[in-house]
């Protein structure tokens, strides 16, 4: 029973390895891979599951995005965190309410990271709040991106006081009359999932 198990788990551990090992690869994002990227999200192993959301992301495909989106819940810390990071360049609207939430509340400071990082490609109200409300993280790092999202959505120069950015957040969003003219321009509504702005496109 005992090498039964230790078995189980060195594939398990495998499957991750050889995903790992695929995606940097010009075919590994090919669509028979992609299938199997798919199909790992459900892999009783963290490992195999978080390299399924790597995977999935550099893929650039729109189809990864509800994959992606699901993996923001699952239960293993690592698996959040690289949900967030494939998001970061496979982004759709459908990530920002979770991405948002997981920015102030996830107790692992790698997935609060990452979630700040992806919010970068959402140019919306809930992501710019929630990003402010990540200046007062207790993790400088957090802080850090936070800030640098919030200044590529809006284009702000506001620096890492959370209330002078909760000044121009009520006068942009809750009293759109008084926007300031240097704010950022509205923004088209992206399509579900994209590639992230400046990301390569793989066919297939």
């Amino acid at each position: 029973m005992t090498i039964t198990l230790r078995r189980q788990a060195v594939l398990q551990d495998e499957r991750g390895d050889a995903v790992a090992y695929l995606e940097t690869k010009k075919y590994g994002h090919d669509l028979p891979y992609r299938r199997a990227y798919e199909r790992l999200p459900t892999d009783p192993s963290p490992m195999g599951r978080g390299q399924a959301m790597r995977a999935l992301g550099s893929s650039h495909q729109a189809a990864a995005g509800p994959y992606l989106v699901k993996g923001l819940s699952d239960a293993a810390a690592e698996v959040r965190r690289d949900a967030a990071v494939g998001l970061q360049t496979t982004f759709g609207p459908a990530a920002t309410d979770p991405l948002a939430q997981l920015a102030v509340s996830d107790p692992d400071d790698q997935v609060r990271i990452q979630s700040v990082r992806a919010l970068q490609n959402s140019p919306t109200a809930p992501s710019v709040r929630a990003l402010i409300a990540a200046l007062d993280d207790r993790n400088a790092a957090v802080v850090y991106w936070a800030h640098l999202s919030l200044v590529r959505i809006t284009r702000q120069e506001i620096g890492f006081d959370p209330k002078q950015w909760l000044t121009w957040y009520q006068q942009r969003y809750a009293l759109p009359g008084t926007r300031p003219a240097s704010a950022a321009p509205e923004k088209a509504a992206p399509p579900d999932f994209a590639p992230a702005p400046g990301a390569p496109s793989h066919a297939g």
